[in-house]
């Protein structure tokens, strides 16, 4: 009995340790999973383009230009060929038309010279010669001939630089005639009215263009102010016309919206902008010219006897369109005619006139024939 229960006791000893050598299993918790992070592409956000306001606008002229910028004078250009009177150029990366009589070749030096000026000259602030100049010239004032053009020279008067119709200078100092006793000049040489019928002269340019046609290649610009052309607009066509300020101002010119989203500019003065005008029925004045040249520019196409009817298109105060026998052609405001001249009868004998040559600009005397 007593061996039985120390077996019982040393199995019981055995069974505890075997217990105390056993450590309980320990859970560790599951490691978590880093989060996902998706990527996704910044927003792009496109900014609205809204078209520029613009309004349609009626040009009053023939060959009035469009034109992208004014060149200045000295700045060099590449002529690549010709369009009728006009040099086709490449000036800062944008193509265009010149005058060919605003371009000066490497071959054509000018050489600056002395000119003088006539009576009742004007120095011009620009090379159209029209409206107020910007001082009237004494007799024989002198001039150093900077540059010159076809319709006018750039010179310099004292302190000032500018542009003075080529009629209104001359190479010599002006001297009176001696006084030969035979009293009345006769008025031979005056710019009274013309006689006759129209008087047409050659397509004004033709002759320059004939010896400048060959000519490519670099050629500078002879003055300030000149146009790079784009292309032309004729009486009766509409642009679109910016508003103002959303376009750099160009004196004298209106920013246009071109078709291709360009801005471009456009004579003011050939704009029915804001204006009201009624063509009206009038007639030549004394000594009327027409020219091709909305500024007159050029030879003058013909001359106009006095009381020839025409119709006014469009008066800008300093040149108008004027219609005359089915054409259409600019000329000079003052030369045109509400009412016609009242004719005088002609003197009967070559006595003394009178003085009639200083008359009423409302009284013409038809020559004798």
């Amino acid at each position: 009995m007593k061996k039985y229960m120390a077996l019982l006791l040393a199995l019981c000893l055995l069974t505890a340790g075997c217990g105390k050598g056993q450590e309980a299993p320990t859970t560790e918790p599951p490691a978590s999973e880093a989060p996902t992070i998706q990527e996704t592409e910044p927003e792009t956000t496109v900014p609205e383009t809204t078209a520029p306001k613009t309004r349609e606008v009626q040009v009053m002229g023939d060959r009035i230009p469009v034109i992208r910028l004014l060149l200045e004078g000295g700045q060099t250009l590449e002529v690549t060929g010709y369009e009728e009177t006009f040099a086709k150029v490449t000036a800062e990366k944008e193509q265009g038309l010149v005058g060919t009589g605003f371009l000066r070749f490497p071959d054509e030096p000018f050489e600056s010279r002395t000119a003088y000026a006539l009576w009742n000259a004007g120095l011009y602030p620009d090379f159209s010669c029209l409206g107020e100049p910007l001082e009237k010239l004494a007799t024989n004032t002198k001039l150093e001939v900077l540059e010159e053009l076809e319709n006018c020279l750039y010179v310099q008067a004292g302190e000032q630089t500018g542009f003075v119709p080529l009629a209104q200078q001359s190479r010599y100092p002006y001297q009176a005639p001696a006084d030969n006793g035979s009293g009345s000049s006769g008025g031979s040489g005056g710019s009274g009215p013309q006689d006759g019928g129209d008087i047409t002269l050659m397509h004004p340019g033709t002759l320059r263009l004939l010896a400048d046609k060959v000519k490519t290649g670099e050629a500078k610009v002879k003055v300030s102010g000149v146009p790079l052309v784009l292309r032309f607009c004729d009486y009766g066509d509409r642009v679109s016309v910016l508003e103002s300020g959303t376009a750099p101002e160009l004196p004298g010119y209106t920013a246009i919206l071109e078709s291709d989203g360009t801005t471009a500019y456009i004579p003011t003065a050939w704009l029915a902008d804001a204006q009201t005008f009624t063509p009206w029925e009038g007639y030549a004045g004394s000594n009327c010219k027409l020219y091709e040249h909305y500024l007159l520019l050029g030879k003058e196409v013909k001359t106009l006897y006095t009381n020839k009817p025409l119709t006014v298109l469009w008066d800008t105060g300093l040149t108008a369109l004027v219609q005359a026998d089915g054409e259409r052609f600019y000329a000079a405001s003052a030369t045109l005619r509400q009412t016609p001249l009242v004719v005088t009868p002609a003197p009967e004998s070559g006595g003394s006139s009178g003085g009639s040559s200083g008359g009423s600009s409302d009284l013409w005397t038809p020559p004798a024939l």
